[in-house]
């Protein structure tokens, strides 16, 4: 009986690295798994890059006839996953890169150590023309998913989709991915969600580099993705709160960081209209996180939005009858 367990998942639309991307799995020293490429409808040809590595690596291919991600990312991630039968599924980006020994490392921890079912790699960024933007992120050996959230929450980690491998049996048992507008913190809810009971492991081997590219969902900005965003960290605060006891200043301050990031270089009067509709959205969504913002403005004196704070009271369904 054949001993390989592992299903690469690339749910695919990009082609710009998309060949960097196979190349590196291609590279693998340990060969042990099949690669299962979604199309998702993209306008670009992807199949002639996939034709490449045919010879060299067992890949599936299906281009689905519409495109789904633009819709909804995580549904787009569950329909790829749904390609495969193996017992263990790592879901890759289209432009990120993979360690040489990256599958070898992980049949080396399947063989010392089967108590888990999500472990993953470090995590360092690159920019578009694969140079270092930020290095290896160093995980504990093992920790809890509130440990994990915890880090999370404080920026002391960095995450993504692409360096985590999770069990089948934690897949389906837990419901799959937790989704969110854009998929924006899907993944990190998700490694939460399948951690929970084991926690998470790290193999703390050669880091998976992803891609900050300029041409991905993290690095766009126009005010709909905005929007959206906001609304997932919304969301994704809601998701904690379901699962840990998480101080309301804590979950604000993660946010506002996130807002920060979102607006940065913008104008500064659409930044503030950006910063009004953030703190509509969040007060509208979690009255009792109001507080929680009050102090954090008056921390840093930001005295207009402690104003804006306080008459919204006044206008939302949780103030003065």
């Amino acid at each position: 009986m054949s001993d390989q367990k592992l299903a690469i998942v690339i749910p695919a639309y990009k082609a710009e690295y998309f060949d960097q991307t196979l190349a590196s799995i291609a590279w693998q020293s340990d060969t042990r798994f099949t690669l299962y490429i979604g199309d998702d409808a993209s306008t670009e040809d992807l199949s002639s890059i996939v034709e490449k590595y045919n010879s060299r690596i067992d890949i599936v291919y299906r281009r689905f006839p519409e495109n789904l991600g633009g819709k909804s990312l995580v549904r787009q991630w569950m329909r790829c996953v749904d390609l495969t039968h193996e017992e263990w599924i790592w879901v890759f980006g289209d432009d990120d890169i993979m360690p040489k020994d990256a599958v070898k490392s992980f049949y080396d921890f399947l063989h010392s150590d089967t108590r888990f079912d999500v472990v993953r790699f470090n995590l360092a960024v690159i920019d578009h023309q694969g140079e270092i933007l930020y290095g290896a992120t160093s995980h504990p050996g093992h920790e809890s998913s509130a440990q994990f959230a915890s880090r999370v929450l404080d920026r002391s980690c960095r995450s993504s989709a692409s360096e985590f491998i999770f069990s089948r049996d934690v897949y389906l048992g837990t419901g799959g991915f937790v989704e969110f507008p854009l998929g924006w913190a899907s993944d990190v809810a998700s490694w939460i969600r399948f951690g929970m009971e084991k926690g998470i492991y790290t193999i703390g081997n050669e880091p998976v580099r992803w891609r900050l590219s300029g041409n991905n969902l993290s690095s766009r900005q126009d005010d709909h993705v905005y929007l959206h965003k906001i609304d997932a960290c919304i969301e994704f605060t809601g998701f904690l709160r379901q699962h840990f006891k998480l101080p309301e200043d804590v979950l604000f301050d993660w946010m506002f960081f996130h807002f920060s990031l979102l607006t940065k270089g913008r104008r500064k009067l659409n930044k503030k209209l950006m910063h009004i509709k953030f703190v509509g959205k969040v007060a509208a969504s979690r009255p009792g996180s109001v507080p929680a913002m009050l102090r954090f403005y008056k921390n840093r004196k930001c005295t207009y939005f402690r104003k804006k704070l306080w008459s919204l009271r006044y206008d939302l369904p949780f103030g003065p009858q």
